[in-house]
């Protein structure tokens, strides 16, 4: 692991080892439910909630609708400036912000139930177009007049999962951040 990452997670000493990575999500069937777009207004108070709506009922493209909140790691980066918030803490560092991406991913990697939605938890956010200039040598021939993060991603541990062909619904649960079917079944309960 590269100095920049091992800097970066400092504050999260008690992060995943490779030891309990890897374990398949809880999954909890919940039957014909609401969409999740009527139930975002029960979790919008909660850190950074996401609502991924598909509108469309096609087998193969956007078939499935997503809600989740609460994670568990938040990453932003402006060029190599990053922040983590991780278990109530802040930390601001400086490093390559693709090879924090890469440990985490890494360390975080939930392996997919077959058969059911793609989504179960993990990464939501997003990479912006400048984010590139950190690879490869790109103009700028706009001004910045934003100044928003060029890395914006949420690492959760829980998602629930809608198909609008069927309209059934899961709750996922990974365990993450330590990986453990006990911290799984808490969250599946909450």
């Amino acid at each position: 692991m590269s100095n920049e990452v091992s800097q970066a997670f400092l504050l999260a000493d008690s992060l995943t080892s490779a030891d309990n990575m890897g374990v398949e999500p809880l999954v909890h069937g919940l039957g014909h439910i609401a969409h999740p777009a009527c139930l975002f207004h029960r979790f919008r108070d909660m850190p950074y909630p996401v609502l991924l709506d598909s509108s469309m009922y096609h087998p193969s493209q956007g078939r499935y609708s997503y809600l989740t909140a609460d994670p568990f790691l938040v990453i932003r980066s402006r060029s190599q400036t990053l922040d983590l918030w991780w278990n109530g803490k802040h930390q601001k560092t400086r490093g390559d912000p693709w090879s924090i991406l890469k440990e985490v991913l890494r360390r975080f990697r939930i392996p997919h139930v077959t058969g059911l939605p793609p989504f179960q938890g993990g990464a939501v956010g997003y990479l912006s177009y400048d984010q590139g200039r950190l690879i490869e040598r790109l103009p700028s021939l706009a001004r910045d007049d934003m100044s928003l993060p060029e890395m914006y991603l949420a690492m959760y541990d829980w998602a629930m999962a809608y198909d609008a062909m069927t309209g059934q619904s899961w709750l996922f649960s990974t365990g993450f951040p330590d990986g453990s079917y006990k911290h799984a079944k808490i969250r599946i309960a909450q």
